[in-house]
């Protein structure tokens, strides 16, 4: 019996060292000057001594931030440090859903090979950028296995609790909407699902909920109350104003009638279809109350990524997880003859957009990788020929230009360029794109520009819009051009 538990864990552990094989080819390629770029940039911010709200804006909680900028201090400030720590967090979200399986007493070895290409071929090859998203995988994660843990407990247990408690504040204080939907979703099901007595229901749930306030509020504190009541104030406009502009769309299902359409539409479309699912479930109590639990949790977060931006990028993440929800709700079901199918179909798609479309949805194939940048935090990064060139072009010239001390301004949404050429950002906002992707208005970040010296602005694009800051951009003086950069010399 020891013998076979030891295979067990073995064939587990294999499966965890093969997912790290398999996320290793993709930790060199490509780069992301705007979403790998905001991260890198605000950490590297962090780093110097910069305080987040304060001296630059931030959108989320401070969490990921600290943990990559600390990095950084201990590994050195080069990008390949981020790409491997979100290997090591992807390589967890396997081993805690094998503990899941584990727990709920999951034996059927096709289940959990197909959890595990599912969650392979959704991961992190197709988000391999240094991105907090994955960090808030795992605390979801994380988060599920615990509760399950309570849930399946005879008696009540202080320890998961308070580790439940310590989750789910983590995941507030790395992306704030996965965190409140996990308090809405986990402490519910707790209440009505557990066998506890009344009593130690609510002791129970006064337990993790006190963990998830004090460690919340000192963040918060820390942050806010203390001396920035101003950058919380700025932090809640900007909050309240980006969930109303920007703009919801869910592709529609005429898209089905197009070559290859129905293909295109199953990750978006896959978690929908398993809401009424769920809820039936829910009310006739005819599944498993682990399984259903861990449905809920994946199901609405996948919904709540993809809100207010529903293109691919906000789906990939949970959708590995959705995937592994079909194969538990239709376990030892009928309905599993249509469900493996549709999953096995799904881990094809997986792969496929890894290996067949271009690299992030935006970038060149991976296949298309093989040129280095010359610059020391990119050192092992690999990317197309052209951009490879065009950046080193324009970083080439700015560091012959400018010193560390000196301040450049990268316009309107590439902050990578800070972080690869070791230069400050003179403002306090990020990226410019659109009004409502930045704290401050035009006038302030003209302000922070010329107040401190900026010597040049980095311009990407069709930098030509209707705005103030587009406007004075364009009175500059351009003192370099190459493919897709422009390079303005501001005059004082």
């Amino acid at each position: 019996m020891k013998f076979l538990l030891k295979k067990q864990h073995l064939t587990k552990l294999l499966f965890l060292f093969f997912a790290f094989l398999y996320y290793i080819f993709f930790a060199n390629k490509i780069l992301s000057l705007f979403d790998e770029g905001y991260f890198a940039h605000l950490a590297q911010r962090i780093s110097i001594g910069e305080v987040p709200y304060k001296d630059f804006s931030l959108q989320y909680g401070p969490t990921y931030i600290y943990l990559l900028a600390g990095l950084y201090k201990i590994f050195g400030t080069s990008l390949i440090v981020g790409r491997y720590l979100n290997i090591i967090i992807c390589v967890f979200i396997v081993g805690f859903v094998f503990a899941i399986l584990n727990r709920i007493h999951i034996g059927n070895k096709k289940v959990w090979i197909l959890s595990f290409l599912s969650l392979i071929s959704f991961g992190y090859p197709l988000i391999n950028i240094t991105h907090l998203i994955w960090a808030s995988v795992l605390s979801v994660t994380l988060s599920i296995y615990l509760a399950i843990c309570i849930l399946t407990s005879q008696e009540r247990k202080i320890r998961l609790e308070v580790l439940l408690g310590i989750s789910i504040a983590v995941s507030l204080s790395l992306k704030q909407n996965f965190g409140i939907f996990l308090i809405v979703a986990i402490l519910p099901y707790l209440y009505f699902m557990t066998t506890y007595s009344l009593s130690e229901k609510i002791k129970s749930l006064l337990t993790i909920s006190s963990v998830v306030v004090v460690l919340t509020f000192f963040w918060l504190y820390l942050f806010f109350f203390a001396d920035n009541i101003q950058g919380l104030r700025d932090f809640y406009v900007f909050s309240k104003t980006f969930a109303q502009k920007m703009m919801f769309s869910y592709p529609p299902l005429s898209i089905a009638l197009q070559p290859f359409g129905v293909f295109k539409l199953i990750p978006y479309y896959l978690p929908l279809i398993l809401v009424p699912i769920i809820f039936v479930g829910l009310i006739k109590k005819t599944f498993n109350k682990s399984i259903l639990l861990f449905s809920i949790i994946s199901v609405g977060c996948f919904i709540v990524s993809v809100y207010p931006q529903s293109d691919l990028i906000h789906c990939y993440p949970f959708f590995g997880l959705v995937l592994v929800s079909i194969l538990l709700l239709s376990y030892q079901s009928t309905w599993r003859l249509v469900a493996i199918p549709v999953v096995f179909l799904s881990i094809i798609i997986g792969f496929y957009l890894t290996f067949f479309t271009k690299a992030y949805r935006y970038e060149s194939y991976y296949f298309e990788k093989s040129t280095t940048l010359p610059f020391e935090r990119a050192r092992g990064i690999s990317l197309d020929v052209i951009n490879a060139k065009t950046i080193t072009e324009a970083g080439n010239y700015i560091q012959a230009h400018t010193t560390k001390d000196d301040y450049i301004f990268s316009y309107p949404h590439e902050p990578m360029f800070y972080f690869l050429l070791d230069r400050k950002n003179p403002s306090r906002d990020i990226v410019y794109f659109l009004r409502y992707w930045h704290f401050y208005d035009d006038e302030v970040i003209i302000n922070e520009i010329l107040s401190k010296k900026t010597k040049y602005i980095i311009a990407s694009g069709n930098y030509v819009n209707d705005s103030k800051l587009s406007s004075f951009i364009q009175q500059q003086k351009i003192v370099y051009k190459t493919r897709g950069y422009t390079i303005f010399s501001i005059g004082y």
